[in-house]
């Protein structure tokens, strides 16, 4: 049933906002089913970035289902459509876009593990912090405390100033998008919604104050000289987790996407090496 959901609420989106400027062909934006048909399975929970896709972690999904895990690539609600549909959600959609993935591993595996990349893995964490025991562990990848970009520490007095104008009905000084140039054009947006900025600075707020509430095995991995996610966010989120089973891996990188290029084969080493070791823990 919440499959059929998810997957109707993608069509539903895909259907509103196809031939507008920015939208990619469907198969980047849908979210993926990896299934095992075997019982007793271990299962794990995909969560791809902002103004990204599910097909950002397709790579981490088609790797981890060789290994034998069921894996449920997460479309988040504005993602794989386009920057006005982004433009329009709140941060708890992208949350309840998780929960939905949460109730269709659930129904299939018996042992669950979360991994988020950058904003996915903030929710990532979220949902670890929320659910507690119900994951075996959770494993942030570039999880966004604090951003590089300037723009984002102006995102708030930006939306104010645009609502201002909206008020007054006047178009002109509004400022509804900024500039981005992603690392994969065929996934990510090239316009990010001042709206959207401010509703990660939600997320990511939310997310520290839930930080001390995770009590679960977790892996923090952070790039070395990350341009969107301040490097910092790394160390500062392993040292304010609750749990005491937690790890800190460390690449050297001046890209973001890790989960993708070269950097990629570290990072899964230390995946699955982790997953390993929660899966089979007493």
């Amino acid at each position: 049933m919440f499959l059929t959901i998810d997957r109707n609420l993608f069509d539903k989106d895909y259907r509103k906002y196809y031939k507008a400027e920015e939208t990619k062909p469907r198969r980047i934006g849908e979210p993926f089913f990896l299934k095992h048909f075997m019982k007793n399975k271990k299962g794990v929970i995909l969560i791809h970035g902002y103004m990204a896709a599910p097909e950002e972690i397709r790579v981490v999904a088609d790797h981890l289902y060789d290994k034998g895990y069921t894996v449920y690539g997460v479309r988040l609600r504005g993602h794989g459509t386009s920057p006005e549909d982004l433009a329009k959600r709140e941060w708890i959609e992208w949350y309840n876009s998780v929960n939905r993935a949460y109730i269709i591993m659930e129904n299939t595996a018996t042992e669950l593990a979360i991994i988020g990349f950058s904003t996915g893995a903030g929710l990532a964490l979220l949902q670890a912090a929320n659910k507690g025991q119900r994951f075996k562990g959770v494993i942030s990848i570039n999880a966004p405390l604090k951003l590089q970009n300037i723009a984002s520490r102006l995102s708030s007095a930006v939306v104010f100033w645009n609502k201002f104008l909206k008020k007054f009905n006047v178009k002109k000084g509004s400022m509804e998008f900024i500039t981005n140039t992603p690392e994969n054009r065929h996934i990510n947006y090239f316009r990010n919604p001042v709206h959207g900025v401010r509703e990660l600075e939600k997320l990511m707020n939310a997310v520290e104050e839930k930080l001390q509430d995770i009590a679960i095995p977790a892996l923090i991995v952070q790039g070395s000289h990350d341009p969107v996610v301040n490097p910092e966010s790394g160390l500062e989120i392993f040292e304010k987790l609750g749990s005491t089973d937690k790890e800190l891996y460390r690449v050297f990188s001046e890209r973001h996407g890790i989960v993708r290029g070269p950097e990629s084969l570290k990072v899964m080493t230390n995946v699955d090496r982790f997953l390993e070791y929660i899966f089979t823990e007493k």
